[in-house]
């Protein structure tokens, strides 16, 4: 019986490695005959290098797939140009530095197109918004209010420059939202600045904390304040032929409704879409 059972054993062995064989076959062969919606060069051929943080619901990542946002937009635009994503996972802070420097071809998540990183990186159309929003119990939405006391935001801002330039409050600066948020909800911080979106999300978690956020209101010296945050995404400088790619993936993905449904699957709300009148696309 032994016998019997080993060789049925070896059979299905044979036939899940012949298996296995054709799928890597087919697999290789779809990629070879893939035809990209795109052409633009990448920092490995073949290859479309990520870096984000791990940031819901923006950008997650969890045993090779990712998800998010950012994530399903560029798993979404590495099928349609034939490219294998590969993925670092790195502080807010870190994205624009690992793209400025080569290490990687595109960046998220929820980064805003500003003047001073389109020095240093390649920048998109506007997807969506994501305000400044100030996170705590009863929180007020006037930056004037926490004149000597203790504010908490994450590096990676682009306000974060300007709050120093303010200067009134005692500015704590952390490495990731995760840290910031979790002392907030212990009270061990009064009040964090964060991007609209993760911050609804992430007291949509915690419904019993007592945590609420609300808009930043303008403010003379913190100019981030008196524009609604819009969120693109940063790649390599000089390199026209990916702003291109990137440009025509995100028109078409907010024409034939993917944008939409990535919105609806992530549990972001429609109205955040940018329209493509008011994202330089018509």
């Amino acid at each position: 019986m032994k016998r019997i059972i080993q060789e049925n054993a070896n059979s299905l062995s044979f036939a899940v490695a012949g298996l296995a064989f054709l799928v890597a076959a087919g697999t290789a062969a779809a990629q070879a005959n893939c035809e990209p919606v795109s052409t633009f060069k990448t920092i490995e051929p073949g290859v479309l290098k990520i870096a984000a943080p791990d940031m819901p619901p923006f950008f997650t990542y969890k045993d090779g797939v990712m998800g998010g946002f950012e994530g399903l937009f560029f798993n979404r635009f590495a099928k349609d140009n034939c490219l294998k994503p590969e993925v670092t996972v790195l502080p807010l802070g870190g994205i624009v530095e690992s793209v400025r420097n080569g290490l990687a071809d595109v960046g998220g998540a929820g980064l805003n197109p500003t003047p001073e990183r389109g020095k240093v990186v390649g920048l998109t159309h506007p997807i969506y918004y994501s305000p400044a929003v100030f996170v705590g119990k009863n929180p007020s939405g006037d930056l004037d209010s926490y004149d000597g006391k203790t504010l908490g935001t994450v590096t990676g801002f682009n306000f974060n420059k300007e709050l120093e330039t303010w200067g009134k409050a005692n500015l704590k600066v952390y490495d990731s939202a995760d840290a910031a948020f979790a002392d907030v909800k212990s009270g061990r911080l009064p009040v964090m600045l964060l991007g609209g979106l993760n911050a609804y999300y992430r007291i949509s978690l915690t419904p019993d904390s007592g945590l609420s956020a609300v808009e930043a209101k303008p403010h003379p010296i913190v100019q981030s304040f008196n524009t609604k945050g819009r969120t693109n995404v940063v790649h390599t400088k000089d390199n026209p032929e990916l702003t291109q790619a990137l440009n025509t993936a995100i028109a078409t993905m907010r024409k034939d409704g993917t944008l939409a449904k990535i919105l609806e699957e992530t549990k972001l709300p429609a109205d955040v879409l940018i329209p493509a009148s008011e994202a330089g696309e018509n």
